[in-house]
């Protein structure tokens, strides 16, 4: 993902990779992506978003689809990322997503997001917890919800 501002250079490649390849499953409606995805997370791992909670690979797996529910493609774009502890297990991604709809309309808004690792962040972090919030109106008016 161009442009993304790391928060040192020494920030962990593997969580530099974990964060990209987050991002690019979550903009992808391959068969596939809903598996790997979840195998992003902890075995017992949470995720946090518009379209509610999930906990554990098989839920999150299985929420997948609804997450395309009147979304025709999407796109994330990270553009800045923090770190607030210093094995880099709470890392805090703004960024912007794009997205066009199945009744053709199109919204991008802001976004932040906070994924909660576990495990060795230099070598094999996996997603304890992810978290994103953003402004619902926009979605709402591009939905046609009044």
């Amino acid at each position: 993902m161009a442009s993304i501002s790391w928060p040192t250079p020494d920030f962990p490649k593997k969580v530099e990779e974990l964060i990209t390849e987050f991002y690019s499953l979550a903009d992808s409606k391959e068969d596939t992506t809903p598996e790997r995805f979840a195998a992003l997370f902890a075995e017992d791992g949470k995720m946090y978003g518009l379209a509610g909670a999930s906990t554990g690979r098989a839920d999150i797996a299985a929420a997948r689809p609804k997450s395309w529910n009147m979304i025709a493609s999407r796109k994330h774009q990270p553009v800045k990322v923090y770190s607030f502890k210093s094995d880099y297990s709470d890392v805090l991604v703004m960024g912007q997503i794009s997205a066009t709809l199945t009744n053709g309309n199109s919204v991008s808004v802001e976004y932040i997001a906070q994924f909660v690792l576990k495990g060795d962040t230099s070598a094999t972090p996996v997603i304890a917890s992810y978290k994103s919030w953003a402004d619902s109106a926009p979605w709402f008016k591009a939905m046609g919800v009044q």
